[in-house]
């Protein structure tokens, strides 16, 4: 038992950060935390780390799930730091508050505990089939328009598993429009500066500098409307105008749309209560969702993305992304 508990966050946030090979500085630098905080946390100055920051740390450091959901219960003092070390190695290990030996999350088995099912479980995710096809309908609805849909639902109904294990697939499989299947489709998840991540992703997509993206989505947000059509044809491989290609293909006639997952997005909101998301910020962030959404762009004149965003039922009003 003394054993055990030699190990706190502190320590398990340095042995991974020294796993992966970076400094201090290098981790900080992904994961858009200053130096200090990091080095904080390694010294056991601050115990514990906001669930934000425990998302960005882990996702900097590259790990999947379960892994994942373990090393932000540690770092939130809710699960013992060997047990990330455990998910690592492939062990069996029960998710945050549930005891050991009362139906564990087992690596690469059916049942995942608390941990959301991944696009990669679809196979093993079932009995929403007939709400992932509405989802499907609802959001091919929005291909002529503003393509902004909220799935609210009670906290732990599921909107997780189903827009990931049940949505994405479908769009992978080509479900919206012939030619779909080859539509960029990225997911969100709010962190401490949820416009930065956005801009990561529209950079990476179009192949531009995620600095200069992200400056000027903090400068017009606005206007991200052009950056997400940009993303959206360069990650499709489509030139700049298919006017002049002709109808040589179905897929032709399906201009390519970028579709935005955004999950639990309420966390914009009881982060912005820690005040670890700024203010602005967050404004900025749900700007330039709406104008990616809603604003037309490119030769086809669409809005050039489609967003989903998933959002817990008592914050509904407050955290539509239409509500600006």
């Amino acid at each position: 038992m003394a054993e055990r508990l030699a190990l706190g966050f502190g320590g398990l946030l340095r042995q991974l950060r020294a796993d992966a090979g970076l400094t201090q500085e290098e981790l900080a630098g992904a994961a858009g935390l200053s130096p200090r905080s990091v080095s904080d946390l390694e010294r056991g100055i601050n115990r514990t780390a906001r669930k934000d920051t425990a998302e960005l740390l882990a996702g900097a450091l590259g790990m999947t799930e379960p892994a994942r959901t373990l090393f932000v219960s540690a770092a939130r003092g809710r699960a013992p730091a060997e047990d990330v070390l455990a998910a690592l190695r492939g062990e069996a290990v029960a998710p945050e508050g549930q005891a050991a030996g009362q139906g564990p999350a087992w690596p690469g088995g059916p049942y995942l505990g608390l941990v959301p099912f991944e696009e990669r479980d679809a196979q093993l995710f079932y009995g929403r089939d007939e709400l992932a096809d509405r989802l499907v309908r609802r959001l091919a609805e929005r291909l002529d328009g503003a393509g902004i849909l909220l799935v609210a639902g009670e906290s732990g109904s599921g909107k997780s598993s189903l827009l990931r294990a049940g949505l994405l697939p479908r769009l992978a499989a080509g479900a919206l429009a012939p030619g779909s299947e080859g539509w960029p489709r990225r997911v969100i998840r709010p962190t401490a500066s949820p416009l930065r991540e956005l801009a990561m992703h529209l950079a990476e997509m179009a192949g531009a500098d995620p600095v200069s993206v992200y400056r000027s989505l903090s400068a017009a947000p606005d206007e991200a409307s052009m950056l997400a059509e940009q993303a959206a044809r360069t990650a499709t491989g489509r030139g700049a105008d298919r006017a002049s290609d002709g109808p040589s293909s179905a897929a032709a006639s399906a201009p390519p749309r970028l579709v935005l997952v955004i999950d639990q997005f309420e966390e914009l909101f009881t982060a912005g209560e820690d005040a670890d998301i700024d203010a602005a910020e967050r404004e900025a962030f749900i700007t330039a969702l709406h104008a990616a959404a809603t604003i037309p762009a490119g030769p086809s004149r669409l809005p050039p993305a489609l967003a989903v965003a998933a959002v817990r039922a008592d914050y509904r009003a407050a955290s539509s992304p239409t509500r600006r």
